[in-house]
């Protein structure tokens, strides 16, 4: 079972995080993070619109794996009771005092860009790994079709029924970054070393096989696809993927 969660800031009161010299979103994440957290969050460099999608980013990961802690295991739990934190290949990792009282901590994946999170965590005895990532409906940056798509995939997605209809370009994006996420890789080998083979227009269904120096890490996921959903939601498109564990 996999909980989902997504926060945007344009269903909060304009302007609420901001307002008061920022006064709420301090008050936010001194009831969100826990200390060591909140350490992270005051020594982050940068614009304050960054601080603010990090701090998104840690709420719907934390209430995602509250809420699949709660249906799985009974557990009420406090925001600041689940520590998010990575491991070395930057993946978040769920911790805190309660991962004496379940048999496995659940898996996470958050993804924040303009504004919106969300998050996806689940059963860690099913999959391996997990990954998200939304973003808001817009046109790549300039030249990042050609960097990010092979010829074979940029024709794969002119043969998509209204694939002229940006958001297709988008899905296929957030399905790499959601498989890389799942592989606790990262995109090694840029988005080239995650290659669409198939996509179905109807599900949302992309199949995304490894490549290059991806392949070359994950031999045992090496030519086997990786399957992501994706879907658009108004001006959000959102992708996830889950990387299942083998049968014994």
């Amino acid at each position: 079972m996999f909980q989902c969660c997504r926060l945007d800031l344009a269903d909060l009161p304009e302007g609420f995080f901001e307002a008061h010299s920022g006064f709420w979103r301090r008050v936010v994440a001194h009831l969100v993070l826990s200390r060591r957290e909140r350490r992270v969050w005051h020594s982050l460099k940068g614009p304050t619109k960054r601080r603010t999608e990090w701090l998104l980013g840690r709420m719907v990961a934390k209430d995602a794996v509250r809420q699949y802690l709660k249906r799985q295991h009974g557990m009420a739990l406090c925001p600041a009771d689940v520590e998010i934190w990575p491991d070395e290949h930057g993946r978040p990792l769920a911790q805190g005092a309660w991962l004496t009282d379940v048999p496995r901590a659940p898996i996470v994946s958050l993804s924040h860009s303009d504004g919106v999170a969300a998050a996806l965590a689940g059963d860690a005895t099913r999959a391996v790994g997990v990954g998200v990532d939304i973003e808001r409906v817009g046109p790549l940056p300039d030249g990042a079709q050609e960097l990010a798509f092979t010829p074979a995939e940029r024709a794969l997605l002119s043969s998509v029924v209204n694939a002229s209809e940006d958001s297709w370009l988008l899905r296929l994006w957030c399905a790499k970054e959601a498989v890389a996420k799942a592989l606790g890789q990262g995109m090694v080998g840029g988005p080239r070393a995650l290659v669409v083979k198939e996509l179905n227009p109807d599900t949302g269904i992309v199949q995304v096989l490894l490549a290059g120096e991806m392949a070359t890490r994950l031999p045992e996921v090496d030519g086997r696809p990786v399957v992501a959903y994706t879907t658009r939601e108004g001006n959000l498109v959102t992708a996830a993927a889950l990387c299942w564990r083998e049968p014994e």
